[in-house]
């Protein structure tokens, strides 16, 4: 699926259903009510920057089929757990120690996450 460049907004739900769908990349979420995101084994790219304005998402639930992607308390990592990819905007984590494993924590990841410490 190609989004054209003036699209500047997809509302929950839009992409209900679309079990082929296999990247997240130049959507924006707004959706104040999404809770979580459920990645699924297909997905390979993921555009961190799309849950931006996800004010009640609270985890990232990957399928262990991912080839690409992972959870670890519902923060959103690479597989191999050297990136941190996106921690949830309304998280239960209020604190949080980076896995020693990280190298690099992505540009978005923890974005409008005001509860964190």
């Amino acid at each position: 699926m190609v989004i054209p460049d003036g699209v500047t907004r997809i509302n929950s739900r839009a992409f209900y259903g679309c079990e082929n769908l296999h990247s997240i990349d130049r959507i924006i979420i707004e959706s104040p009510f999404l809770g979580s995101i459920t990645v699924h084994a297909d997905v390979n790219s993921i555009n961190a920057s799309s849950f931006n304005n996800c004010i009640s998402l609270s985890c990232f639930d990957v399928s262990g089929e991912n080839e690409v992607y992972i959870s670890v308390d519902g923060i959103l990592f690479s597989k191999d757990l050297s990136r941190l990819i996106r921690s949830p905007l309304a998280s239960p984590v209020k604190e949080y120690t980076v896995l020693e494993t990280v190298i690099a924590i992505g540009p978005s990841a923890f974005n409008s996450t005001h509860d964190l410490l």
